[in-house]
């Protein structure tokens, strides 16, 4: 079996593997089993948390995939993305909507599908990139503007892309952002900057918190794409290009950064790390770490996630062959 693609769904309990041509679905009662088909390849892919659907991008034809656990697909469409990759796929905590973005030209974009409803929104183009919450419930973009001396404003956007709250802008220049939620309502935008990382609470006019020397040690890139991910007063940045990420504490700053990284991203109060030597890491949110696993060698991890105290990892020898799944706990 030779797995390019792969991704849990929900508690760990379904995987969904993009070998060759072939979607397979794993479940710990029945094994693999084939549910659809991937012509083109995989070239992104995400389960929910829900454990209900599965999506990928398919590069070569620009095509966007949302398919049920089944294999019955939700949702496939042609997404005009002037050929840029996309930089991620995001399923909403409830699994109710997804989303991916990507840039072209200087100019920021996101796609969001309801997957419940099915109506489909594109955001941008914006100045910078788009932030949203965990929640996929609202977005912020900076629109272009025509006029020299129009005001910059940040548009805080809905699922419809109705405004809900305007905002003159402070002249930051972001890199990326979140939107931190507390309680279902969004509290604050964490706005990530060349030099600090601001946490600006949507009621003032004026960041409450400034995090500085947030950057990697080694600085030697300069050149980022920034994605970023928050919750439990944590942002993890992931830095695309040099494929490094920092884990970032509202009350402690910066309390651990990774570097030759395949993927990270945040599950609950943990950042979840996979290395492209085929070790993960999962870092607690005061940077102390939960669990390290070392690399095997010939073996390569597909896909990795932690639920319920828990490292799930897939793992696959180097040159193809069956998959094995791995459960660790984690240190309390």
């Amino acid at each position: 079996m030779d797995a390019r693609r792969a991704a849990f769904l929900g508690d760990g309990g379904h995987l969904v593997v993009a070998d060759g041509d072939a979607l397979l679905l794993w479940d710990e009662a029945s094994g693999f089993r084939r549910v659809g088909t991937c012509g083109y390849g995989v070239d992104l892919m995400c389960g929910s948390r829900d454990g209900e659907h599965f999506a990928f991008w398919q590069r070569q034809d620009e095509r966007f995939y949302l398919l049920h656990l089944s294999g019955e697909e939700v949702f496939s469409g042609r997404i005009d993305t002037d050929k840029a990759m996309p930089h991620e796929i995001v399923f909403s905590g409830s699994g109710d909507g997804v989303a991916f973005t990507w840039d072209y030209d200087g100019a920021h974009f996101l796609y969001f599908l309801n997957v419940k409803k099915g109506y489909k929104t594109q955001f941008g183009p914006s100045r910078n990139a788009i932030g949203y919450d965990k929640d996929l419930r609202r977005f912020v973009e900076l629109p272009f503007h025509s006029g020299p001396q129009a005001p910059p404003e940040v548009t805080l956007l809905d699922r419809h892309r109705s405004p809900r709250e305007f905002r003159p802008w402070d002249g930051w220049q972001w890199r990326c952002m979140g939107i931190e939620r507390a309680g279902g309502t969004p509290q604050a935008l964490v706005i990530v900057c060349e030099d600090e990382i601001l946490w600006l609470p949507l009621s003032a006019r004026q960041p409450d918190l400034h995090v500085v020397d947030w950057m990697p040690r080694d600085r030697s890139v300069t050149c980022y794409t920034f994605l970023i991910s928050v919750s439990h007063d944590l942002a993890l940045v992931w830095l695309l290009e040099p494929a490094q990420a920092v884990l970032v504490n509202r009350r402690l700053g910066r309390v651990w950064e990774g570097a030759n990284l395949v993927s990270a991203q945040l599950c609950g109060p943990h950042a979840v790390a996979q290395h492209r030597d085929g070790g993960v890491e999962v870092v607690a949110a005061d940077g102390s770490m939960a669990l390290r696993c070392a690399p095997i060698s010939e073996t390569q991890t597909i896909a990795a996630t932690v639920t319920d105290k828990t490292l799930l990892l897939a793992q696959t020898p180097a040159s193809g062959g069956r998959i094995s799944l791995h459960r660790q706990d984690l240190r309390p």
